[in-house]
């Protein structure tokens, strides 16, 4: 659990800049949308996994939640472009699966960490 806690520390601290940098080049259409992407997948990652130092149950699921809101923020940016083809959409889904595999990585891997501590905490009744 402790290396998993330093391990999430350390993938929130590297990714600020990573989200610092790509705003630059990925923010370019809409700034609700972009703030929506940026936010869920670049600056809400710290903070959450310094709270995952106190309540990892909680930081997981706010992981996982990330997702999806940065999923809708990306659609939003990318649907008013007109129409697109199977292959740019597949493009599109997949990136938003890159982007967030770490996400859903530390998300269950805090959640099964503090189910772990839980049970190992519970004495049983003899």
């Amino acid at each position: 659990m402790k290396y998993l806690k330093i391990a999430g520390l350390v993938w929130g601290l590297i990714n600020l800049p990573i989200g610092y940098f790509l705003a630059f080049t990925l923010g370019s259409r809409d700034f609700l949308s972009g703030v929506t992407f940026f936010g869920a997948l670049f600056i809400l990652p710290f903070p959450i996994t310094v709270l995952a130092l106190w309540s990892p149950k909680l930081a997981g699921r706010a992981l996982l939640g990330c997702v999806p809101v940065s999923f809708a923020g990306l659609l939003a940016a990318v649907i008013p472009e007109g129409e697109f083809s199977l292959g740019q959409w597949a493009k599109i889904i997949l990136a938003a699966l890159l982007y967030g595999l770490p996400h859903i990585c530390f998300g269950v891997g805090y959640i099964l960490a503090a189910y772990r501590a839980e049970r190992q905490t519970i004495v049983p009744i003899t």
